[in-house]
Parts: C-alpha cells; sequence; structure tokens
C-alpha cells in the first residue's frame, strides 16, 4: 500500500512539473523582456545552444529532486542523471518553447 502510494505521489509530481514546463510559451507570451524575467528567476543559463532556424536554447541544470544531489560533469559529457536540464527556446527576444530533459 505504501508502495502504491509513493508512486502515485511521484507521477503527480512528474506530471506537474511537465505540465508547468510546457507552459512556458504561454506563462512570458505577455512578458515585455522574458528574457530579464527567465535570468533573474534563474540566474546567467549554463549553456546556450543556437539552433539551425536561429533560435537559442538557454540550458540551465537544475537539481533532480529524486536524484543523489551531485555535480554535474563537463557539458557534452554523459551528464550525472542527479541533475535535470530545464531549458528555454528564445527566438526574437521571445520564448517560443521549453522543456526539461
Amino acid at each position: 500500500m505504501k508502495i502504491e502510494k509513493l508512486t502515485l505521489s511521484i507521477i503527480a509530481l512528474c506530471t506537474c512539473f511537465i505540465v508547468s514546463c510546457s507552459a512556458d510559451r504561454a506563462y512570458y507570451e505577455h512578458d515585455p523582456n522574458p528574457v530579464a524575467s527567465i535570468q533573474k528567476t534563474y540566474g546567467e543559463p549554463d549553456r546556450i545552444d543556437t539552433l539551425r532556424d536561429g533560435s537559442e536554447r538557454m540550458i540551465y541544470y537544475t537539481r533532480d529532486p529524486l536524484g543523489k544531489h551531485v555535480y554535474p560533469v563537463e557539458a557534452g559529457s554523459v551528464m550525472d542523471h542527479s541533475y535535470l536540464q530545464r531549458y528555454f527556446i528564445i527566438k526574437d527576444g521571445k520564448v517560443i518553447g521549453g522543456g526539461t530533459r
């Protein structure tokens, strides 16, 4: 019984996290300067990738609440699974997407 409750709690937590990440575009849609708002909340990005269409992916390493809490290895290497990559896709100063890997 405890395992079922724990499993349901984990599923609910993950679902809430996924829904919150998928709402990035709607949340920042009316913000006049979404990049500044993101940086105010998360700080400077850990990595910025330029995509083929000219947009940028701003990546932040955030702790996985279920992980081991060890620091990640160098970017581009195999990542420690105790961290998640929280990212925002920015084009022309607007948030056009986001998520977690």
